[in-house]
Order: structure tokens, then C-alpha cells, then sequence
């Protein structure tokens, strides 16, 4: 035969008392010898009410349930729903038991008496959602839809979050604590908008900034280059055309037989120190500008450049050429 329902506390034992005379009423011998899987999964449920495994007790309670229904199956059940604090579901099967005992059966009154006694315990929640929200917002608590009509909901007292939803709006939680037969009248509302951030616009073609490279270093130093020889180009041509203005005031200063007076000495003698420096900064100067044009234009991708000095008769250079 199936075993009886115990309890720790006082209401527990007495309604252990009346499932265990509900099940002894049911049993049979040939059902004790040989227990069905019905038998054996309410034999376990009770094994597991013994350790305190209420949540274990649950599962083979309603295993027992689904392939043999009975009345004294749905006590026990009832008895572990409410230890577990599902006093809603504990309610419905205390009643639903009770219809399954005849008028007259004492069990039956029993189931009804400790229906009602939990009826008292349950907690009742009303959702009121704000005027203006919008019509396919959805109000969730858990897994099932709550309801927002302004009725009542009968629940299990404890803490529990209310989520309320809606496309384009962020989702807003409330956390409601319901006492043990107490009333709530919650208002909720739906949450602020989603701010979503513009996208950003593609950066230009000629604003796209890339880390610099070793062709671009070579340019830079192209430039510096050039920049020098040039400036040694105009110091050879100043000192050139200085050099000039020299030798033509020494021939203005001295005869045939070169008998200079003072000014065409110091003439001849300054000539003979610009033009050196003049040949020399003119030299130096195209030698750096044609290396500071072959440094910019290997700078550049694609292109194919040659630099080479060379010497003349009137004085020498650097020649570079530069290939598209």
C-alpha cells in the first residue's frame, strides 16, 4: 500500500493522520507485494519527505499522479507544494482531492478545511499600468503574462520582480514583496525610450590619416636635403657675383705689368678668397639638391628614380632622373 503523509509541525500531522487512512482505505495486498511504478514513485516521494527533500518529493508525488491518479496522491502533493511555498497550486489540489472522495467520506472535509485555511494565507496582486502606455507593451511576472485589467490576481506571498516591456523602450523591473494574506495595488509604467547613438560618417578620402612610413621619412629628409643645397646654391651665387665685382675692380686698380695700387690689392686679395667658396657652395649645392630630389621622388610609390654625380670640364654636379 501507499505510505502515509508526515509532518514536522502539528496541522501537518493531523493531515498526515487523514492521508494515511485515505491510502490504507485504497491499499491491497497484491499491490503491497508486488508495487506498481505508480506504487513505487509514491514510495520514493515519501522516502524523500522523510529526508526533508520536499522538492524531490514533488517530482515522484506527481510521477505517481500521472500513472495512477488518486485522491490521496493530490494530499500528498498538496501537503509538498505547500512546504515548498506554491501555496496557490498547494490550494487547487486540496480541492481538487477533496472531489474525489464521496459527501459523506471525512477526507473530504479535511482537504476542504485545509483549502480553506491556505486561502487566508494567499497574497492578492493588482497591476495597474499607466495611462498612455503603449497598446503592445507586455507586463511579465517570471515566465507568465501578468494581467494589468485592474483585477485582483491571487499569488504566492514572497518576493517576486514584475518586468514590463515594449519595442523601442527600455525594460523597467519592479520588485514586489507580497506578505502572507496581504493585498498589493501596484502601478507600473512602461521604461524611457532606447536613446540609439547616429551612426558615424565614413571619414573623407582626404581627411584619412595612415601612420608614417619609411617612404615618407625618406621625403621628409628629401626636402631637409634640398633645402640645404639650395641654400648653398645662392651662397655660391652671391659669393660668385662678389668674386666678379672683385676681378673687375683689380683691373680697374691695376696696369699691364699688374702694379696695383691698395684698392686693387684688397680686391685681388678678397677674389682669391669668394672664389673658392663660391666653386665650392655651387658644387655642394647642386650635389644636395639633386639628393634631395631623388630622396622626395623615391618617396613616392611607383615611380622608378637614379641619382648620379658626375665631373666636367667647368666644374661638376649630380644628375637625376625620374621615370613615371
Amino acid at each position: 500500500m501507499r505510505p502515509t503523509l508526515a509532518s514536522s509541525t502539528s496541522s501537518a500531522g493531523i493531515l498526515s493522520f487523514a492521508i494515511a487512512v485515505a491510502v490504507s482505505l485504497a491499499s491491497s495486498p497484491a499491490r503491497a507485494q508486488t508495487p506498481s511504478a505508480a506504487e513505487q514513485a509514491f514510495r520514493d516521494g515519501r522516502a524523500a519527505v522523510q529526508a526533508g527533500d520536499y522538492a524531490t518529493a514533488c517530482t515522484k508525488f506527481n510521477e505517481s499522479q500521472r500513472l495512477e491518479p488518486a485522491p490521496g496522491t493530490l494530499m500528498n502533493i498538496a501537503d509538498c507544494e505547500e512546504h515548498t511555498g506554491k501555496l496557490v497550486a498547494a490550494r487547487e489540489h486540496f480541492n481538487l482531492a477533496a472531489s474525489g472522495f464521496p459527501r459523506a467520506d471525512g477526507r473530504r472535509a479535511f482537504a476542504l478545511k485545509h483549502a480553506s485555511d491556505l486561502e487566508k494565507r494567499l497574497g492578492h496582486l493588482t497591476l495597474r499600468l499607466e495611462p498612455g502606455a503603449p497598446r503592445d507593451a507586455q507586463v511579465r511576472r517570471g515566465n507568465e503574462i501578468a494581467d494589468t485589467s485592474g483585477q485582483p490576481a491571487v499569488v504566492d506571498p514572497g518576493s517576486f520582480d514584475i518586468v514590463v516591456s515594449a519595442p523601442g523602450r527600455e525594460d523597467r523591473t519592479y520588485r514586489i514583496d507580497v506578505p502572507e494574506g496581504g493585498t498589493i495595488d501596484q502601478a507600473i509604467e512602461v521604461g524611457p525610450e532606447v536613446v540609439r547613438e547616429a551612426p558615424k560618417p565614413a571619414p573623407r578620402a582626404d581627411a584619412v590619416t595612415r601612420p608614417e612610413t619609411s617612404t615618407d621619412k625618406m621625403r621628409t629628409i628629401g626636402f631637409v636635403v634640398g633645402g640645404v643645397g639650395a641654400a648653398s646654391l645662392v651662397t655660391g651665387i652671391v659669393t660668385g657675383v662678389m668674386a666678379a665685382g672683385k676681378a673687375s675692380t683689380v683691373k680697374d686698380h691695376c696696369d699691364a705689368a699688374y702694379a696695383c695700387d691698395s684698392a686693387g690689392l684688397d680686391a685681388a686679395s678678397s677674389g682669391k678668397t669668394l672664389a673658392p667658396i663660391s666653386t665650392v657652395t655651387l658644387i655642394a649645392g647642386v650635389a644636395l639638391v639633386g639628393a634631395g630630389t631623388y630622396l622626395v621622388i623615391k618617396g613616392r610609390s611607383g615611380r622608378t628614380t637614379a641619382f648620379a654625380p658626375y665631373a666636367a670640364p667647368a666644374g661638376g654636379g649630380a644628375a637625376v632622373t625620374y621615370q613615371f
